[in-house]
């Protein structure tokens, strides 16, 4: 102890201030780098938090896509039992039609939610097409027509 006190005694008074400062600057500068290392870490938990988050989003658009085309494979493999086991006078296609327009419909919005979560252009053009594949176009006809025939049924697939 008795060393420093000589030295204090023998150092000018501007070279002891000086060397004050330089110690105060450099707490100042470990809190601030300490502060900024913080909100690094701040911002990357809030980002994995975010990603996260829209992981999850993304599984739920993903589920819904698969429940939409479950439902719409499921009322379309059902839909000629559906309808046979209808008696004559409730028997009207307008129901079904309805019915597939609407799961169809939900198939479709599920499908763009899908490729806009997951930013997949190649799964875009894979997959719209696909959907619209047990289509026709819009405009057309079913491709299946009613015409006079001789045959048993009054429907014939049109070529």
């Amino acid at each position: 102890m008795k060393e420093i006190l000589e030295i204090v005694k023998n150092t000018s008074i501007e070279l002891i201030v000086l060397t004050v400062l330089i110690y105060f600057l450099k707490i100042y500068l470990e809190k601030r780098i300490e502060r900024l290392g913080n909100r690094l870490a701040d911002i990357g938990k809030v980002s994995l938090d975010l990603k996260k988050s829209l992981r999850n989003e993304e599984r739920e658009e993903l589920l819904g896509f698969r429940v939409a085309v479950e439902k719409w494979e499921y009322f379309l493999q059902t839909l000629l039992y559906d309808f046979t086991m209808l008696s004559p006078s409730k028997a009207n296609i307008l129901q079904f039609y309805k019915e597939d327009k609407q799961l169809f419909l939900d198939v479709r919005i599920a499908a763009v939610k899908v490729i806009t979560y997951l930013r997949n252009k190649d799964l875009e053009l894979k997959l719209i097409p696909a959907l619209a594949s047990p289509r026709p176009p819009a405009g057309e006809g079913s491709g299946v027509r009613l015409v006079p025939s001789t045959s048993s049924s009054p429907i014939r697939p049109s070529m």
